[in-house]
């Protein structure tokens, strides 16, 4: 047993560095390939998610310049809402609220507003500037915008969050106008905390948002590789490998990929989605260019000759 497992694991450590024995390992079951599909799609999907849940109010505010004024005024307005349930609940004698306040960088605040509002999720550079940055408060989430233009090259640049009240149960804003009315000096540990809280609340959607994202661009990647592993064959009239085994081959040269990725993500910080594009995508051009293209040592002249199996030219 435990021979046999030693065999595997060698045989799988060869694939990474050897081609030929990543070829062979074709006629393997389809476990550990999904594996390493599975690890690379969680990967490149979960350090988003948990860079969202190590974030600092620091680093949000920098993306939005000016916010300290206007929440420092919804905190101090004694407004007469809740959180319930996830959702906002405001007294029904409560009016409507909405202003604009800031100086230089002003932020329009909305609040209780009865019925259906509009609002446009594209801004353009000709869009009045008085609608740029918002902080909107309805009943089942929260929106604050910020937009920089360069009047230069009339561009825009949105930073945004749209979260919801999940991490924010219990927030009475006029039981936090008093506790700040009692110490002036919490005011900013409040603000932090509202930032914080509403920046999290959608990162478990972020999360499966970026995982179908990664699961997609990864599937697709894998899919071209291997309809162009297959279509070689054809190119070459010989026969090849069918398209299951073609699949094994370009998840399991994924691998070593995987793996360098992860190390250059964990030691220097690099992205790993566009790390493991790069290494994968540049051993599978190795793979075509060296053994499947190659007129000497052709890696199918090598696998037949050692196999046995029956080669045919197509008519």
């Amino acid at each position: 047993m435990k021979t046999n497992f030693k065999e595997k694991c060698k045989s799988l450590g060869q694939s990474c560095i050897n081609t030929k024995a990543l070829f062979e390992r074709r006629k393997n079951s389809f476990l550990i390939p999904l594996l390493v599909f599975v690890l690379s799609v969680f990967l490149m999907s979960f350090p988003a998610y948990f860079n969202s849940k190590q974030i600092s109010s620091k680093s949000i505010s920098e993306k939005f310049p000016g916010i300290n004024e206007p929440l420092e005024a919804i905190f101090n307005a004694s407004w007469d809402c809740k959180v319930e349930n996830k959702t906002l609940v405001c007294d029904e004698n409560m009016e409507p609220v909405l202003f604009v306040i800031g100086d230089p960088i002003q932020y329009t605040v909305l609040a209780n507003q009865k019925g259906t509002i509009s609002l446009d999720t594209t801004v353009v550079f000709n869009t009045p500037k008085n609608t740029d940055n918002i902080i909107v408060f309805l009943d089942n989430y929260i929106r604050i915008r910020y937009i920089q233009r360069d009047y230069v090259n009339e561009k825009i640049e949105t930073y945004e969050i749209i979260g919801d009240y999940t991490e924010l149960e219990g927030f009475d804003f006029k039981l936090l106008s008093q506790k700040i009315a009692d110490n002036p000096s919490s005011l900013n540990t409040h603000i932090d905390n509202f930032l914080i809280n509403t920046y999290k609340s959608t990162a478990d959607t972020r999360l499966l948002t970026d995982f179908i994202s990664a699961f997609v661009s990864f599937g697709l990647i894998v899919l071209v590789t291997s309809f162009m592993l297959k279509s070689s064959t054809l190119f070459k009239r010989r026969k090849g490998f069918n398209f299951r085994e073609c699949i094994k081959i370009s998840l399991t040269s994924a691998i070593p990929a995987v793996f360098v990725s992860l190390l250059l993500m964990l030691l220097l910080k690099m992205n790993f989605a566009i790390t493991l594009g790069f290494i994968y995508l540049g051993r599978i051009t190795y793979i075509y260019i060296k053994y499947l293209f190659s007129t000497k040592n052709n890696i199918y002249d090598e696998l037949y000759a050692s196999t046995g199996e029956e080669r045919f030219k197509l008519k």
